[in-house]
């Protein structure tokens, strides 16, 4: 299951758990909820670095594709 979050603050920068280490962008990213990447993110969570959120209007339009370029 994914979800959509973003940094509770502008001034927080809080780093994915897989290389390369990236920084979560303040506009938000989706991530994997399940697994050991879901607990790193419910911790982050419940300590209050980020937050749940709804994408952005135009992320959420976004028709989902395969790795050939064809819609799903």
């Amino acid at each position: 299951m994914n979800k959509y979050i973003k940094p509770r603050d502008e001034q927080i920068k809080v780093r994915t758990p897989k290389p390369p280490f990236a920084f979560v962008p303040a506009k938000g990213m989706w991530i994997n909820w399940n697994g050991n990447d879901g607990r790193y993110w419910r911790r982050r969570v419940r300590c209050g670095d980020v937050i749940l959120s709804k994408p952005p209007i135009q992320e959420a339009a976004k028709p989902k594709t395969t790795k050939e370029g064809k819609k799903k």
